[in-house]
């Protein structure tokens, strides 16, 4: 079943909410930035709760800088400098962190308003979204195109691209979740596994330095389940996880990231996804936006590695127009009884 109703007003436009829901899952999207703004499922007593940190009002998207829910792009994650070079010719994109680029500029697609579709026989809703050329510096125009469709206890999420010149696209969600439901929580309690054996080093500005390191005995070492909490990492500067995970699927292949889990509720999330990387970012920062604490949500964030543009040996982020751009994302819900 899909409901649509009113949200609020953005710069003389309607801003929608969208609902999907069966009988596993309530789920719900703004066509401001695209974003998810509820994930309501049951913990293992049937109680129903929330589980993605979100804004009561369309005010508090407008005024967001942690990305809250949304489809972050044209590029997810940073650039170094906001500089890259195509086919020659090198373009200067929006310097949003620092002198850096960070999940496609200041006002990226987090902070657009797009158009949407539903689809009732297949409880879906289809976003889409023209970006022109030189939209924050990024060369091209580009239609993209994001998906999710609600199946059973799966939230699937397609997330396309395609540009009339070479460009740069990453796209992916950045949701934080709590499965306690309870945000004043802190998300370290949560139980964390990863499918990758190594993390891409970085540097005092977290932009990679192009050597991978083997999770083996280090602080990022979540191969089996264990709890987030690691007192050494969240008393260093960058407060907690901000890495990206080389993961172990075959790009482009269906795989599984990551489980992330909830002793006390009894929730579990599982995420796959087509790409070779996972950001995870454990909420250092949140409180910056004076609504909730930090820690209290943990993104999870599938798509290519940070700063590839600049580091031959990443796997490829440029597409052209006989090259589109497609990556498949899924978020598959359970509870342990």
């Amino acid at each position: 079943m899909i409901q649509v109703s009113p949200f609020g007003q953005c710069n003389g436009h309607v801003i929608d909410k969208i609902t999907l829901s069966n009988e596993h899952i309530t789920t719900s999207f703004i066509n401001f930035g695209a974003r998810m703004t509820e994930l309501n499922v049951a913990d293992r007593d049937g109680n129903v709760k929330n589980i993605v940190l979100n804004y009561l009002d369309i005010a508090g998207y407008q005024k967001d800088t942690s990305y809250l829910g949304a489809v972050c792009g044209r590029f997810a994650n940073r650039i170094r400098e906001g500089r890259i070079s195509l086919d020659g010719e090198t373009f200067q994109l929006d310097q949003n962190e620092g002198v850096h680029h960070l999940h496609g500029g200041k006002n990226g697609f987090h902070q657009r308003i797009w158009e949407y579709e539903i689809s009732q026989a297949h409880t879906s809703v289809c976003f889409t979204l023209n970006s022109p050329h030189l939209d924050m510096g990024y060369p091209g125009t580009c239609l993209i195109k994001v998906t999710f469709q609600l199946i059973g206890n799966e939230i699937r999420c397609i997330l396309e691209g395609t540009t009339d010149q070479s460009t740069l696209l990453n796209l992916t969600l950045h949701n934080y979740f709590n499965l306690s439901g309870d945000f004043s929580s802190s998300i370290c309690e949560h139980t964390l596994k990863i499918e990758a054996e190594q993390v891409t080093v970085t540097d005092d500005d977290n932009l990679p330095t192009g050597e991978l390191l083997a999770v083996q005995g280090t602080q990022y070492d979540f191969r089996a389940e264990r709890l987030i909490d690691n007192k050494e990492v969240f008393s260093q500067r960058q407060k907690g996880y901000d890495s990206n995970y080389v993961l172990s699927g075959r790009r482009e292949i269906e795989h599984l990231a990551c489980q992330l889990s909830d002793a006390k509720s009894g929730r579990k999330l599982e995420i796959y996804t087509t790409e070779p990387g996972l950001q995870v970012y454990t909420g250092g920062y949140l409180s910056n936006d004076g609504v909730y604490n930090d820690y209290s949500g943990i993104a999870l964030e599938p798509q290519n590695f940070p700063d590839s543009p600049n580091i031959n040996h990443f796997p490829n982020s440029v597409y052209t127009p006989e090259k589109s751009y497609f990556h498949a994302i899924k978020l598959v819900l359970s509870c342990d009884r």
